[in-house]
C-alpha cells in the first residue's frame, strides 16, 4: 500500500496567500468605506437636480454601498413628474441614477402650475423652454379633456405653440362650438382648432409647408372649418378695413350730447357745461369698441379726471351701468377698487373674474410698476371686452402714462370732471336729494347756497361730496321729531305734488 504524501506549504506559497487574503481584506474595507464622491443624475428635462437628491435623502448617506437602493428610488418616486428610477453604484464612487419623467404639457397662467401628462401639477420645472401657457379661464369638464388629447400631440409640435387661448366660437351669441381653442405658435401663425379635431395638430408642419411661409395668418382646424382654411393676416386686416369704412354712415357721427335717457343715468353730471358731451363722446367709443369682433381690452378703455371729491367713482359706477344698458344685458358686472389693494391681487386671476364687465380702479396713480405691467399683458388677451376705468387727479396718471406709454395706448376716452361752479353744486344738491325722495323748498335753496360759500371761505374748492354731506345732514335734521314735523304732517306740508319730503330752510341751518 502506497503512503500518501503530505506537501508541506512552502514560503512562497504561503506569501502569496497572505497577499491576496490581505488584498481581498483592503479592497473589502475600500468598497464598505467608499464615500459618494459624486452624483450624476440623467433623464430629467424638468425636474431639478437639487430637487431629486433632496428627495432621496441621498446627502444622508455617506458610504456609496450603504446607500438603501430601493429606498432612494422609492422616494424619488414621490415626485408627481417621475415615472421610473434607476440606480446604479460605481466603484469610483459616483452615485449613477436615470428617471424617466412626465411630458409637461402646458403652463397654467391663473393657477401658475405647470400641468403633466397625467393631470399632476408642480409650482417650478427646472426648464421652461417649449412649454406652452394656457392664458385664460377654461371649465373644468373641457380643461380635463384637454389634458387628455394633448397627450396625443408629439411635444415637438407642442413645444412650436406659445399659447393656448380657450375661445369657443359664438355667432350672434349662440354658442357653435364650446370646445373650441385658439393657439399662438411660435413661428407667428394662429390655429384655431377644436377638441374633437386636436390630433390634427400633429400635422402642422405638413401644413405649413404647403403654405405660403413668407405669410403669417390663421389656420383653421375647428369643427366649422371645410377642410384646411388659411387667413394671412394682411388679407383679414384688409377686410376688416373696408368693412369698417363701409360701415361709416351720416348718423354714426360721434354724439355731441346724451340722450334723454342718457341724461337720466348721469343726472348728477348732466348740467354741468361741457360733462354731458364728453360723457356721450366716451360712451360712443366705448360701445363702438364693445360691437368690434376685438375681446381683449387693447383699446377703448377710459380714465376719469378730476380732483379728490369731485364724484369721479359716482360718474365710473354710472357709466359701467349705462354700458351694460346699451349692451342689453340684465346684470351690471362691476368690480370697483383702490390701487393700493389692487397691488395686492393676482392680476391674472382678478382680469379672469371680471371679464366681460368694468373693472374701477381708484386712486389709479398708486398702482405700483410691477402691477401696471401685468395688467397690460393681461389686457391684450381675451376679457371678453373687459372695460378698465382709471381715476386719478390729472398730474398723477400724468407720471403714471410717462412711465407706461404702452400702458397709456389702451386708454383712448377721456372724461375731466371739471371745477363745479356754485351753481352746479346747488343743482347736483337738488339733483341729489331728488334721487332720495326729497325735495328742496325754493326757500332753502339761498341757504343752501351760504352754506357752500362758507366752505368755500374757508380756503378750499367745494366737491360734489361736500355738497352730499350737507343735503344729507338737511335730512337727518327734517327727521327729527319735534313740533313743527307734527304739524307740518297734520298740515300736509311735509310732502310735495310727487310725495317727496320737502326740505325747508331750517333743514340746512
Amino acid at each position: 500500500m502506497q503512503k500518501k504524501v503530505h506537501r508541506k506549504l512552502n514560503k512562497k506559497d504561503l506569501l502569496v496567500i497572505v497577499l491576496t487574503l490581505y488584498l481581498f481584506i483592503m479592497a473589502f474595507y475600500y468598497c464598505f468605506n467608499l464615500p459618494i464622491k459624486s452624483i450624476v443624475i440623467k433623464g430629467n428635462t424638468n425636474t431639478l437636480d437639487e430637487e431629486i437628491i433632496k428627495l432621496g435623502n441621498i446627502n444622508s448617506y455617506n458610504k456609496i454601498l450603504g446607500l438603501n437602493t430601493k429606498k432612494v428610488k422609492n422616494d424619488i418616486m414621490e415626485n408627481k413628474a417621475i415615472t421610473s428610477v434607476k440606480i446604479k453604484k460605481q466603484l469610483n464612487g459616483t452615485l449613477l441614477i436615470n428617471v424617466k419623467e412626465q411630458n409637461i404639457l402646458f403652463y397654467n397662467l391663473l393657477n401658475k402650475v405647470y400641468v403633466y401628462e397625467n393631470g399632476k401639477t408642480s409650482e417650478n420645472v427646472s426648464n421652461k423652454l417649449g412649454i406652452p401657457t394656457l392664458i385664460n379661464y377654461t371649465p373644468s369638464d373641457i380643461y380635463d379633456n384637454l389634458i387628455k388629447k394633448l397627450n396625443n400631440i408629439n411635444i415637438d409640435i407642442l413645444k412650436k405653440v406659445s399659447e393656448i387661448e380657450y375661445s369657443p366660437d359664438i355667432k350672434n351669441e349662440k354658442v357653435i362650438d364650446k370646445n373650441r381653442f385658439l393657439l399662438r405658435m411660435n413661428d407667428g401663425n394662429y390655429v384655431y382648432i377644436n377638441l374633437a379635431n386636436m390630433d390634427n395638430l400633429n400635422k402642422y408642419e405638413e401644413i405649413y409647408a404647403t403654405l405660403d411661409e413668407k405669410q403669417k395668418g390663421i389656420l383653421n382646424l375647428d369643427s366649422t372649418s371645410k377642410g384646411v382654411v388659411f387667413q394671412p393676416f394682411d388679407l383679414i386686416k384688409e377686410k376688416e378695413e373696408k368693412k369698417e369704412a363701409a360701415s361709416v354712415k351720416e348718423e354714426d357721427a360721434v354724439p355731441t350730447d346724451l340722450t334723454e335717457e342718457q341724461k337720466y343715468n348721469f343726472s348728477y353730471f348732466a348740467t354741468v357745461a361741457g360733462l354731458s358731451q364728453q360723457i356721450a363722446s366716451a360712451l360712443y367709443m366705448v360701445m363702438k369698441k364693445m360691437k368690434s369682433t376685438d375681446q381683449t381690452s387693447r383699446v377703448g378703455n377710459l380714465i376719469i379726471l378730476g380732483a379728490e371729491g369731485s364724484g369721479k367713482s359716482t360718474l365710473g359706477i354710472r357709466f359701467a351701468k349705462t354700458i351694460s344698458e346699451e349692451k342689453g344685458e340684465e346684470s351690471v358686472k362691476i368690480a370697483k377698487i383702490y390701487a393700493e389693494d389692487f397691488n395686492k391681487k393676482d392680476i391674472p386671476s382678478t382680469v379672469a373674474k371680471i371679464a366681460g364687465g368694468t373693472l374701477i380702479i381708484e386712486e389709479a396713480g398708486d398702482l405700483d410698476d410691477a402691477v401696471v405691467e401685468q395688467l397690460s399683458k393681461a389686457m391684450e388677451f381675451r376679457t371678453d371686452a373687459l372695460l378698465v376705468v382709471l381715476e386719478d387727479e390729472k398730474k398723477y396718471l400724468k407720471e403714471l402714462f410717462e412711465k407706461h406709454p404702452d400702458f397709456a395706448e389702451k386708454f383712448t376716452s377721456e372724461i375731466v370732471i371739471p371745477v363745479f361752479t356754485n351753481d352746479e353744486l346747488v343743482e347736483f344738491g337738488r339733483t341729489y336729494a331728488y334721487e332720495e325722495d326729497y325735495t328742496i323748498d325754493e326757500e332753502a335753496i339761498p341757504t343752501l347756497y351760504d352754506r357752500i360759500s362758507e366752505l368755500q371761505e374757508a380756503g378750499r374748492p367745494v366737491t360734489v361730496i361736500d355738497v352730499k354731506e350737507i343735503v344729507d345732514e338737511a335730512i337727518r335734521q327734517s327727521e327729527k321729531i319735534g313740533f313743527r314735523k307734527l304739524s307740518m304732517v297734520l298740515s300736509k306740508k311735509r310732502y310735495d305734488a310727487d310725495d317727496r319730503v320737502i326740505l325747508y330752510e331750517k333743514d340746512f341751518r
